[in-house]
């Protein structure tokens, strides 16, 4: 999904120890579905990320 691959690419470029260690961390989606609403054909993608960090000893401040 090019939403996730988004959240780690700005991750990695915005966070010192992320981008020394890049497969100390890992994106993926826990949950979803598709949300349908109303009498138009439009939906939306409802998910869960999951941002897992190995290793880190950092300030968890520099993740959000």
């Amino acid at each position: 999904m090019e939403k996730i691959n988004s959240l780690r690419d700005a991750v990695t470029r915005h966070n010192r120890w992320s981008r020394a260690n890049p497969d100390k961390m890992t994106v993926f989606v826990d949950s979803g579905h598709i949300c349908f609403s109303g009498d138009t054909p439009s939906f939306a993608y409802d998910y869960t990320v999951i941002l897992f960090v190995m290793d880190f000893t950092g300030d968890i401040n520099d993740f959000t």
